[in-house]
């Protein structure tokens, strides 16, 4: 609620104040420093090797059908998941004109898609989870189109140079409308402490 035209005269430094602290809330730009704008805690594993799961029907890992899959299990210490980022070694590419498009999966949730195009022999991606909780997460990358064929194919190289997945634990901030309304009661707290110590 704006302050009165009377209120704004008393109080010039409340005024001010509020109506600084309002322009900050509406542009999102108002947020505590320190702790809560901290990142969460990261964990980095290797995306292939004796988990991997492959579910397609070629060599080399390779995918080009709807429904074939890249997956693998993880054991983490992180509680909630907020981000995750996939770096991937592309072992073998004879991709065409189309590209393999991927849904990237954890625990069944999908949190983002990815392309791997013709000739591109790396890949890397994050994708936000959101706050997804568990220690445990199942990421798949699924194939949602079919490759023509005579389009070739893509394989992961899963048991060479490591592909590595990356997760980031979720730590919440504070909305910027809540700070300003903390920030605005605690400004007219002090106004009305002063206000009182004059009288």
């Amino acid at each position: 609620m704006p302050m009165s035209a009377e209120m704004q005269a008393r109080f010039p430094r409340m005024a001010a104040a509020s109506r600084a602290i309002a322009a900050a809330v509406l542009a999102g730009g108002l947020c505590l420093p320190g702790a809560l704008q901290q990142a969460g805690a990261a964990e980095i594993y290797a995306f292939g090797g004796p988990d991997f799961v492959y579910q397609g029907a070629g060599t080399f890992n390779a995918l080009w059908s709807a429904g074939d899959l890249w997956g693998q299990s993880f054991s983490t210490g992180i509680s909630v998941l907020g981000e995750l980022t996939l770096n991937l070694s592309i072992g073998y590419n004879i991709l065409q004109s189309v590209p393999l498009d991927l849904d990237v999966d954890v625990n069944g949730v999908t949190i983002g898609s990815l392309s791997i195009h013709a000739g591109q022999f790396a890949y890397t991606g994050k994708f936000d989870a959101g706050a997804l909780p568990g220690t445990s997460f199942t990421v798949e990358l699924v194939v949602i189109n079919d490759i023509p064929p005579g389009q070739g194919s893509a394989g992961l190289l899963a048991n060479g140079v490591a592909s590595t997945v990356e997760f980031v634990e979720y730590v919440g901030t504070p909305e910027p409308l809540s700070l300003g309304v903390l920030g605005i009661g605690l400004i007219g707290l002090a106004a009305a402490r002063r206000h009182r110590n004059r009288a």
